[in-house]
């Protein structure tokens, strides 16, 4: 006979899992948008001598590449943060310098989105947008933004690693339901699914794959690392 009592567990506890996959993997494309602009922007510094780097940026001001690809960072970061993503909580177990950094990351964020440069002197005034840079050196800023994004990548890493725990152990319970509802399903999700006791799967190796390649079903040109 069979038992419903058990389905309604098995679906309940697969659409539970669908969903929390579904938020990690948008935490985890955001956090390879970020680390992708975060190589840019490093990129650039690496171009220059670091001291000339910043003066350039400095007297250049928000009208130069530099800046453009630090406010793109520093977005990226904000969208990590945001609701449904990365906490706090969990960054303070890689985080324990300023956490008003965190809060700047988020006003310049605000900044950025809502700037109009035909209306800049009005914005200007009307928001404290330079927060962030206000009395601080520039190499100090850009320390404490990649210190925070490197906190972001291992609360990630951590995340996804619970997460196929419980993948591993539910797989058996809903294998047959799996089969039926994967057809829509996006092709990294449903990747993660159907693999999920790959060793590459469960020991956060794909993540690495995923930065290098941008998809976790294609190969990596260089050598993927623990």
């Amino acid at each position: 006979m069979i038992n419903m009592k058990n389905i309604t567990h098995v679906r309940n506890e697969s659409n539970r899992l669908f969903n929390e996959l579904s938020k990690m993997l948008t935490v985890i494309r955001n956090v390879v948008w970020m680390f992708q602009l975060k190589e840019m922007f490093e990129s650039e510094i690496n171009k220059e001598k670091t001291k000339h780097f910043y003066k350039t940026m400095t007297m250049e001001g928000h009208a130069s590449k530099h800046y453009m690809l630090f406010s793109y960072f520093v977005v990226s970061l904000a969208t990590c943060l945001d609701d449904g993503g990365i906490k706090r909580s969990e960054l303070s177990k890689y985080y324990d310098c300023d956490s008003s950094v965190i809060e700047e990351i988020k006003q310049y964020r605000n900044y950025v989105c809502h700037f109009n440069p035909i209306n800049s002197m009005k914005m200007n005034n009307q928001v404290g947008h330079r927060q962030l840079l206000k009395s601080k050196s520039l190499l100090d800023i850009v320390e404490k933004v990649f210190k925070v994004s490197d906190a972001i990548y291992r609360v990630a890493s951590d995340r996804q690693k619970l997460l196929h725990e419980n993948t591993e152990k539910l797989l058996d319970l809903y294998q047959n339901e799996l089969q039926e509802t994967t057809a829509d399903m996006d092709p990294d999700l449903l990747y993660i699914l159907m693999n999920a006791k790959n060793d590459e799967i469960l020991t956060g190796r794909w993540v690495t794959k995923y930065i290098e390649s941008g998809s976790i079903q294609k190969k990596s040109s260089k050598p993927l690392v623990d």
